[in-house]
């Protein structure tokens, strides 16, 4: 188990392995992102501002079906997040 703060540093990198062109990375950064934000509002922020609600919707049109469910499931955990949700409430979710 991480502490919180470890948790927190963790976040950044997760977000950059969606990134990555290998699809065994981008699975496991999504699955190891979707599992932290299930814990706190804080992981959720910090994961927005890095960008990861982007990077996991550009899961979605990876060739592989499993990188795309992981972005998904990320994405789920993300709407729990107040700024989602005001996103989708004005109309500029993207």
């Amino acid at each position: 188990l991480l502490s919180y703060s470890e948790q927190l540093d963790s976040v950044r990198p997760l977000v950059q392995m969606l990134e990555h062109r290998h699809e065994l990375l981008q699975f496991e950064g999504a699955m190891g992102l979707t599992n932290l934000l299930s814990c706190s509002d804080e992981l959720r922020s910090r994961a927005i501002q890095g960008d990861a609600w982007r990077a996991s919707r550009d899961l979605l049109f990876s060739d592989n079906e499993q990188v795309q469910r992981a972005g998904i499931e990320a994405m789920c955990n993300l709407t729990m997040a107040p700024e989602i949700l005001e996103r989708f409430a004005d109309g500029r979710c993207e």
